[in-house]
């Protein structure tokens, strides 16, 4: 009886050998392979979608970019073409007033000239048809200086259009504000800096200063 007891025993005592399978690997091994290759297929797929949103950002950046880059060319297009027309409205308006100008004087010494005619006519003569003709000549006379006055004013405005289609042409060919950033240098210049004298020299200035019987 007491031999049964000990062979149990050192049966109980026997550590369990884990099951094997088919293709004798045991059973835990293959479930730890298993498991390892399923949490890096998980891994793996993590990485894919991870990838994929960023990519997916990228792509999204990109074209939100793309787009703000294509609304301000058309904004600065739209901005040289605005510039562009009032450049050719005022230098049409400069020449127009120009030669309108150009004219008037022309007439202007026309009616003066007119009117110069009229009072040598009238020189010497004591008559109606001199006083008539002293009259035509005050009148031809205040033609002349209204029509110069109206040469001044369109000269003015002349000169007017004349600044604001230089002013518009230059807006028209100078760049965008953001590509001006765009093309900005690459290196700020460097402000000059305070240089400080050493201490050492300051000293022997002061002691030279002394020996002088300057300084303190």
């Amino acid at each position: 009886m007491a031999d049964t007891d000990d062979d149990e025993q050192i049966i109980a005592r026997k550590p369990r050998v884990p099951a094997r399978g088919a293709d004798g690997v045991p059973e835990l091994a293959k479930a730890d392979d298993e498991l390892r290759v399923e949490e890096e297929h998980a891994e793996a797929g993590r990485l894919r979608r991870d990838e994929d949103l960023e990519l997916d950002d990228r792509e999204e950046r990109e074209l939100r970019e793309a787009r703000q880059r294509r609304d301000q060319a058309l904004d600065n297009d739209a901005e040289i073409a605005d510039a562009m027309r009032r450049a050719d409205f005022a230098e049409r308006n400069h020449r127009q007033l120009r030669a309108k100008a150009a004219d008037e004087r022309l007439l202007a010494r026309s009616d003066s000239a007119h009117a110069a005619h009229l009072r040598d006519g009238a020189v010497g003569r004591d008559d109606a048809q001199s006083d008539a003709d002293l009259k035509a000549a005050d009148r031809a006379q205040a033609r002349a200086n209204h029509r110069d006055r109206l040469a001044n004013d369109d000269d003015r405005r002349a000169d007017w259009n004349y600044a604001e289609g230089r002013e518009q042409r230059l807006r028209a060919e100078q760049p965008p504000a953001a590509e001006a950033v765009r093309n900005a240098p690459e290196e700020p210049p460097v402000a000059r800096k305070n240089v400080k004298r050493p201490r050492r020299l300051e000293k022997k200035n002061s002691k030279a200063l002394r020996d002088f019987g300057l300084g303190d």
